[in-house]
């Protein structure tokens, strides 16, 4: 079975809000739409599938931590294989450092944990 690809392969892009940042991709037919949450480059597709079930408007946490959750769709488990950059208009560029990205990986797998705790029930007593 194939390992997952490091995330330096796939592009994300999600404002907080649209006024603040637009993301648009030219169609053939020459439209631009734009998009609220958007992917490129390698395994774009499966990122793209995950954010159309799961995107909200968020704030600028949470629209990080989405952003971690659908790299980690596709790419392997940790901080090390993920690079996180969040852009706003008064703050500017911003790398994450990989403690911040570490613990919030930690942060969603104990949520997908719990979700999976709660799918099977409490256990059954023989």
């Amino acid at each position: 079975m194939p390992s997952k690809p490091s995330s330096k392969e796939t592009q994300f892009a999600a404002p907080t809000s649209l006024s603040s940042m637009s993301r648009r991709s030219p169609l053939p037919s020459s439209k631009t739409p734009a998009w609220k949450a958007n992917a490129t480059g390698r395994n774009s597709n499966s990122i793209r599938e995950f954010l159309e079930k799961s995107y909200k408007e968020t704030s600028g946490q949470e629209t990080v931590k989405l952003a971690i959750h659908a790299l980690l769709e596709v790419v392997e488990s940790g901080g090390k294989n993920k690079e996180v950059a969040m852009m706003t208009k008064d703050d500017g560029l911003k790398q994450l450092e990989e403690a911040e990205i570490d613990a919030i990986v930690t942060e969603i797998e104990a949520e997908k944990a719990a979700a999976e705790a709660a799918k099977k029930g409490p256990p059954k007593e023989t």
